[in-house]
């Protein structure tokens, strides 16, 4: 086995002094066990999330949640936000990896997309900073009007969205904690843009890029759609437990991503090849902790959490 280091080398990795060479049985002693090298494989759901799991039916029927009575959520629109700066966030967006959709005649509202079909991913305004929500689609109409009735969640109404690219109407309600959630319905879709040419990679055994050079011209990376959004709660069971109740939506989290601040100081992020599940796949319980939310990277730094 070849080796760049003596067998007995060390280096310091995050203030401690560690060890670095394989044996010769391709393991390493370290102070919490035997280390191998790094491998990865896809691996069925039920098998990565463990034993601490229940199907989602039978965790929903232990919560007393009819599937029924929710609101059925088809998919994630575009998120909402209010910025001081139009100019310098379009700036930031832009470098992000967006375009603009659509700009207001009077320039106080943008709307940007993707090359998805999506009218657009992000909605801006003009104003004092200010979070106006994540923007689900609804199945259908009777599903905002489901919507309206749900119990101490104050809302808009519907909105007509007569000056957004594809239409449609919103209905904004708010959680628990007073953060709004938007529901859509009756948006056409845009026509799809152009997709990115996937890269050709060869590996140990199959080499299907034969006389096929990888090159990459430096530019932001080009948001497709979008995936997801977070908030930062006060009372998470509350919270989960409102979400849950009310949409179809079940307790999950898989993905490979990497933040930003936005100008104004909001957090956003690039995300990739995110793990698919579906209502077969159970709910699970993992402990939480810094190193939870950094599987592929460095150590999560303290003011992240902050």
């Amino acid at each position: 086995m070849a080796q760049t280091t003596p067998q007995n080398g060390h280096s310091t990795q995050h203030g401690v002094d560690r060890p670095v060479t394989l044996d010769a049985n391709n393991a390493l002693e370290t102070p919490h066990g035997v280390a191998h090298p790094n491998v990865g494989k896809s691996i069925p759901d039920i098998e990565a999330i463990g034993d601490d799991s229940e199907p989602l039916t039978q965790w929903q029927k232990r919560n007393s949640i009819d599937p029924a009575n929710q609101v059925k959520l088809v998919r994630l629109s575009h998120m909402r936000y209010q910025h001081p700066d139009l100019e310098e966030i379009t700036t930031f967006l832009l470098d992000f990896g967006m375009h603009i959709a659509k700009k207001s005649s009077d320039g106080e509202r943008i709307w940007y997309r993707g090359y998805g079909t999506t009218q657009y991913v992000y909605y801006a305004q003009r104003g004092p900073k200010k979070f106006l929500g994540g923007t689900f689609e609804v199945e259908s109409h009777a599903e905002l009007e489901k919507a309206a009735k749900i119990a101490k969640s104050p809302s808009s109404g519907n909105e007509e969205l007569t000056e957004a690219p594809g239409g449609g109407y919103m209905l904004t309600l708010h959680d628990p904690e007073g953060f709004p959630i938007n529901l859509l319905y009756g948006q056409e879709a845009a026509a799809k843009g152009d997709y990115p040419e996937k890269v050709i990679v060869n590996d140990e055994v199959d080499k299907p890029r034969v006389r096929k050079f990888n090159r990459f011209t430096p530019g932001p990376a080009a948001v497709h759609k979008l995936g997801h959004y977070g908030l930062c709660v006060k009372d998470f069971p509350a919270q989960m437990e409102w979400y849950t109740r009310n949409f179809n939506l079940a307790p999950t989290d898989f993905l490979i991503f990497d933040y930003w601040w936005d100008t104004t100081g909001n957090m956003i992020e690039h995300y990739a090849d995110g793990d698919l599940v579906n209502k077969d796949t159970p709910v699970a319980w993992n402990n939480a902790g810094d190193e939870s939310l950094a599987v592929w990277g460095p150590e999560v730094p303290k003011w992240f959490l902050e």
